[in-house]
């Protein structure tokens, strides 16, 4: 495989895992906030959005702790973004992971259970998300 495939198949993994983000995050901000929208999403969409964002969680609460174990692995997070959110949590990694914890507990339970920090974590997360997949956009114009 060339420098050029594998950094398409990178681009595309990133490009695609970004898209779920934003996608989830917005039906939940729409739902939670009563936001223009919100009369249109079905409690099924909102469902789906609080599950995907809460395995996303999970799987990179598991990516980020090497302690605990991979079960099952729901999404492929890249290893640029692991290293990059470690970069930017470097010195309060164990706060953040509770952060990530909390976040996902309450995703799993109920809307009105995600409090604004919650939505605030999800947010930076796509901003990261983001971040990572303009970086390797731009290696891939270079090549």
């Amino acid at each position: 495989m060339s420098d050029l495939s594998i950094l398409s198949h990178v681009y595309k993994t990133n490009s695609d895992l970004l898209k779920k983000i934003n996608d989830a995050v917005v039906v939940l901000k729409r739902a939670r906030y009563k936001l223009p929208g919100a009369e249109s999403l079905s409690p099924r969409q909102v469902l789906e959005s609080q599950k995907l964002l809460s395995q996303f969680l999970d799987e990179l609460l598991r990516d980020l702790s090497p302690s605990l174990s991979k079960e099952a692995e729901d999404f492929m997070i890249p290893s640029s973004l692991i290293e990059r959110i470690n970069e930017a949590r470097k010195g309060e990694l164990e706060y953040y992971l509770s952060d990530l914890k909390l976040a996902s507990d309450h995703l799993v339970h109920d809307l009105v259970c995600l409090t604004p920090k919650d939505l605030a974590l999800l947010d930076e997360l796509a901003t990261i998300t983001d971040a990572e997949t303009s970086s390797i956009f731009r290696k891939l114009w270079r090549k």
